[in-house]
């Protein structure tokens, strides 16, 4: 009778047996060696950064302020890799915000700053090994194998919230294309949470989500904001509203399966990818812990949080990813910090004197000169040894030399408007510019007529120049790669791989008196392509001059770490594209742009320098002139 019942339920049994083998094999193979022989029914499927024309422009750019959508895939299916690395400004993984929605939710299922949500805080890069993510290339290549199921649709996508451009942002997401998603899959989840500093009585909350699911582990970034160690806080963790934890621990580094306080290690589910020590304050330590063999369900409700400082008696400044698994929808997150909010001080600090110079590119009022002037007064009274020092007191500069601008065109007005009356038209009009010129103090950048006009694609601060002064084809990129000659400029560079014509750079100045011109260009050292055509627009028409940039050796002369004159040309005074402007193809005219030997082929746009050796004979002006000289 025994067996005979055994062999009912092994019959009844066996077809979901089967079901379930078929479906774990399926989902998750690859995960284990013993999954391997198994014949697979799924489509692998990539999407990513390839040039879709063939070339090498394998990636995109992203604006400040900008949202790129990385992918967007119809389900169902799964997400199996993501790989990414970016070439950003200082303190980049904060500034960028990685966010993922599952079958056209309206709220983020993952909402975290890229570096945090790849395993390393504080807007930092470093290396490490795990289980669900690895990172290499001195913390720049990230890699995330997280599964990431979805059933109608899976959306990813980027946004920089800082103020400088993301110049080249590489990535791979591979996925599988799914007949059917499995029964029971619930939505992969990432919350970013920070407390800056952490006052609150209560523990800090790593995780508060509702719904049914599982807790797979999270990783903690801690700044302290005072000397000696900021452990010893206990993990307690409530399940389904339970006012007692479920899981209680006994210390921070216990939790992330350490002891006796944290250093550098890495293992495949727990490990400290960053430890700067904690006898000072400012020091800097991320862990992470994650559940993949001891995932912790919960059908209701899940509670995640820790002690900061024994029994809750330090505030330092702590940041979190929590990684979860649940069923839709989840509760919306909670608003993100802002970048500014998200950055340690240092990057504040940065951040501080990149909002000055942002301010100063478009100030137009005397009273905002002066604003910007007393702010940056400020700034170098506070941080007056800080690395962007020298740069505020340059953007001072600039504001003075605005308001000086200023100051002469209201003379100019004034006395125009005291030589006539208010009846006559001439009168009217300098009474009414007067009335312009001093409430909004538009400043015109004149140049005397010694000066040199130089012309860089990015300036000091690495911002590109204003489009009325520069535009490019998409395919330039910027470069780190900069020269270090004395006397020659270039703080900032752009480059292209790209062979064909129509990849150009142009730069058109503001020319502010008329006469002849020589012209120079300079290069980045990294630059290596011959018979580069720069084409110089002027009075007369146009010519091409073709040089070698060279600036690794090769067959040519290395040649980045000078000037080179393009000639001397006659050029009106103002801004005009058709008679004052110099370009650079990176196409092959007059003949083909070859790289030097063993190197690939860069051409380079950096920086542009006009020297007026020869004004044009002065004209008498007549009072119109005078009267739209400052307009």
């Amino acid at each position: 009778m025994k067996r005979l019942l055994v062999a009912i339920i092994c019959l009844i049994t066996m077809p979901a047996m089967v079901g379930f083998a078929s479906e774990k094999t399926d989902i998750q193979s690859g995960s284990t060696l013993d999954a391997l022989p198994f014949l697979q029914s799924y489509y692998a499927k990539r999407i990513s950064s390839a040039d879709k024309t063939g070339k090498n422009r394998d990636w995109i750019r992203i604006e400040p302020g900008e949202t790129a959508t990385l992918a967007e895939i119809d389900g169902p299916g799964s997400i199996t890799h993501i790989w990414c690395t970016v070439n950003g400004g200082k303190y980049y993984p904060r500034k960028l915000v990685l966010r993922m929605y599952w079958d056209h939710e309206t709220e983020p299922s993952v909402e975290a700053p890229l570096g945090d949500f790849f395993g390393v805080g504080h807007g930092l890069n470093r290396n490490y090994v795990s289980l669900p993510f690895t990172v290499s290339s001195n913390g720049r290549a990230r890699n995330c194998f997280f599964k990431m199921p979805f059933a109608t649709h899976a959306l990813i996508q980027v946004t920089n919230e800082g103020l400088e451009s993301v110049y080249s942002l590489y990535y791979y997401i591979d996925y599988r294309v799914l007949d059917e998603l499995p029964r029971n899959m619930a939505r992969f989840h990432a919350q970013y949470n920070q407390a800056f500093p952490c006052t609150t009585r209560d523990n800090y909350i790593i995780l508060e989500a509702k719904g049914q699911g599982h807790y797979v582990g999270c990783n903690l970034s801690v700044e302290g904001t005072a000397k000696n160690w900021w452990g010893e806080g206990d993990d307690m963790i409530y399940i389904d509203g339970e006012t007692t934890p479920s899981l209680a621990g006994t210390g921070t580094e216990d939790y992330f399966c350490d002891a006796w306080g944290m250093r550098p290690f890495a293992s495949l589910y727990y490990g400290c990818t960053l430890c700067e020590g904690f006898y000072r304050p400012g020091q800097k330590t991320t862990m992470y812990r994650f559940h993949i063999e001891d995932p912790i369900p919960f059908r209701k409700s899940i509670r995640v949080t820790i002690e900061h400082g024994s029994e809750n008696d330090r505030a330092d400044n702590l940041s979190s990813v929590a990684y979860w698994y649940q069923t839709e929808p989840h509760t919306p997150f909670t608003t993100l910090a802002s970048v500014y909010e998200r950055l340690t001080e240092d990057g504040r600090i940065l951040y501080e004197a990149q909002m000055l110079e942002k301010r100063a590119q478009t100030a137009v009022a005397a009273e905002e000169c002066y604003d910007i002037i007393a702010d940056c007064e400020k700034f170098v009274i506070i941080h007056p040894d800080h690395e962007t020092t020298g740069k505020v007191r340059a953007v001072a500069g600039l504001m003075h030399e605005k308001l000086g601008k200023y100051k002469e065109a209201k003379n100019i007005y004034r006395q125009i408007a005291s030589d006539f009356p208010r009846k006559t038209t001439i009168g009217r009009r300098a009474r009414a510019q007067l009335r312009i010129v001093s409430r909004q103090a538009r400043i015109s950048k004149k140049f005397n007529v010694n000066d040199i006009l130089l012309l860089e694609t990015r300036n000091a601060f690495g911002y590109q120049l204003d489009f009325t002064s520069y535009r490019e084809t998409p395919d330039w990129i910027n470069s780190f790669s900069k020269s270090k000659a004395p006397g020659l400029y270039g703080t900032g560079s752009r480059f292209t791989y790209a062979e064909t014509p129509e990849s150009i750079a142009f730069i058109t100045p503001d020319i502010p008196v008329e006469g002849r011109y020589e012209v120079y260009v300079s290069w980045a050292k990294a630059a290596n392509a011959y018979n580069v055509p720069y084409v110089v627009y002027h009075a007369k028409g146009m010519r091409e001059i073709v040089l070698t940039q060279d600036g690794r050796g090769g067959e040519g002369e290395t040649n980045c770490d000078r000037w080179h004159k393009l000639g001397t040309f006659w050029f009106p005074a103002g801004r005009d594209a058709s008679r004052a402007a110099v370009s650079v193809k990176a196409g092959a005219s007059p003949q083909e742009i070859r790289p030097s030997r063993g190197h690939e082929r860069r051409v380079y746009m950096d920086a542009v320098k006009f020297l007026l050796i020869e004004p044009a004979e002065p004209q008498p002006k007549t009072l119109f002139q005078k009267l739209l000289f400052w307009k």
